[in-house]
This record gives structure tokens, sequence and C-alpha cells, in this order.
């Protein structure tokens, strides 16, 4: 059985999700935020159909995100942040109905 590309980028992100969460002062909110991103994570690599590219790279710039503002080297309240942050959440949660109204729309 081998793993795709695809799946091991998603449990390289999810691990150091984790790992950061872990490793973070538990008083922080962000620790939060990064555990269930991680989670998250967890949830799509679970999926036994092959994923696209886009929730793949999204999830990633989110886990990237999140760990860079845990450790303080990005304010993520700066409205660039919050709105790739909002771009990269909604590519990620939603890419198969965004995906399905693209396909809608061609076919019309």
């Amino acid at each position: 059985m081998s793993i795709g590309v695809s799946r091991t980028v998603l449990l390289l992100a999810m691990a150091i999700c984790f790992v950061e969460a872990a490793r973070v002062p538990h008083n922080d909110p962000g620790t939060v935020a990064t555990a269930v991103m991680g989670i998250v994570l967890l949830r799509r690599l679970l999926v036994i159909s092959p994923q696209p590219i886009p929730p793949i790279a999204s999830g990633c710039v989110l886990a990237a995100a999140a760990v860079a503002g845990d450790q303080g080297l990005i304010n993520i309240n700066r409205p660039i942040w919050i709105a790739l942050i909002v771009v990269a959440g909604a590519v990620f949660g939603l890419w198969e109905r965004i995906q399905r109204l693209w396909t809608d729309r061609e076919s019309s």
C-alpha cells in the first residue's frame, strides 16, 4: 500500500500542528486553534477518496499560519493575514462545493 504525496503532506502538516500545540504554553489561546487545525487536517487525511491539490495547499497554508502565529513570527490580526486565512479556510472546507458550482456553470 503506497501513501500518496498528498497524504504525506497532510500528515506532515497535522503532525506539525500537534507538536506545536503540545510545545506552546497551555494558557495561550492559539494552542487550541492549532490543535483544532490538526484535527481538521486529520479528518481530511482520513478521507478515502483522492484529495485535490487546492484543499491540501490551503490546509498547509492554514497550518503554517497557525504555527507562525503561535511562534510570534506574524501578527495574525493584520488584515492581510485575516484575508488569507478566510480564503484558505473557504477553499479547504468548501472545495467540493466550489468545484461543483464550476462544473454546473460549464455544463449549462
